[in-house]
């Protein structure tokens, strides 16, 4: 997943309910884990070019709020591993205003990296096999 694509501000603006689609993708997510029965999940999560402007608003933080909250509360450990890569410093301020409402097992699941590769890329891939990484990760996956 590629958080930074999200224009979050553009669509508050437009008044696209967000939260909804995150519901959408997070039922798709878990009913393959179910039929492949996974042995553990992992949120692998590029913000690569996150921008404070776009997506730092304060509806944009509370939008953020309410689907941890939701994931807090229908989707319990639902990811052995979070791992947020290229993250830059200024994505620190929201991670510090979620951090809070994150259960302890969110909290000991999330790792998150800046953006030198090769300190995330030991962590990706002890996790997540190579043949199971795009290219974008620096997998083989095609």
């Amino acid at each position: 997943m590629v958080l930074a694509e999200w224009n979050v501000r553009k669509g508050i603006l437009a008044g696209h309910d967000l939260r909804r689609f995150v519901v959408y993708i997070w039922e798709r997510i878990s009913t393959m884990a179910y039929k492949q029965e996974c042995a553990h999940s992992v949120a692998l999560i590029d913000v690569n070019n996150y921008s404070a402007r776009e997506q730092g608003c304060l509806a944009c933080i509370s939008i953020y709020v309410d689907l941890v909250n939701m994931f807090e509360k229908y989707y319990p450990n639902s990811f052995e591993h979070i791992i947020m890569v290229n993250t830059p410093r200024i994505f620190e301020n929201i991670l510090q205003i979620i951090r809070p409402i994150m259960s302890i097992y969110t909290k000991k699941a999330l790792k998150v990296f800046g953006v030198n590769k090769e300190q995330w890329r030991q962590e990706v891939l002890h996790v997540i096999d190579l043949n199971m990484l795009t290219r974008q990760f620096g997998g083989t996956k095609g």
